[in-house]
């Protein structure tokens, strides 16, 4: 009898799950495109090119992983937390200018947190 192993996260990530080879399919790069496109479109992602500093990066891993995240989900909630911020800030200014008409934007989520015209 062969020992079971637990399929805890620990288990995927550092190898006794899901590395034997017998086990493995390959995809072909259309496949694997396909994929990724679907799983893109479930999750309302878009794939990103940027460029940071390395010590920045270095610093945002190092906290992802005290925190137990990757580094990218972990760059995704300190954008959200910053892109609410700013909206609702943006929204108080406005409402402190009384501003009387309403102000055209191209961003749904910023012309939302903008007050309505009277």
């Amino acid at each position: 009898m062969t020992d079971k192993i637990i399929g805890t996260p620990e288990a995927w990530e550092e190898g006794p799950l899901g590395k034997d080879p017998k086990f493995a399919i390959a995809l072909s790069p259309e496949e694997q495109a396909a994929d990724e496109a679907a799983i893109d479109a479930a999750f309302g992602l878009k794939p990103i090119s940027i460029r940071m500093e390395i010590e920045v990066l270095e610093s945002l891993k190092a906290i992802a992983k005290h925190r137990g995240l990757g580094y990218q989900p972990l760059i995704r909630q300190v954008l959200h937390r910053w892109v609410d911020s700013e909206l609702k800030l943006i929204a108080l200014e406005s409402m402190d200018t009384n501003e009387e008409k309403e102000v055209k934007v191209g961003c749904p989520a910023l012309q939302q947190a903008l007050p309505k015209a009277a």
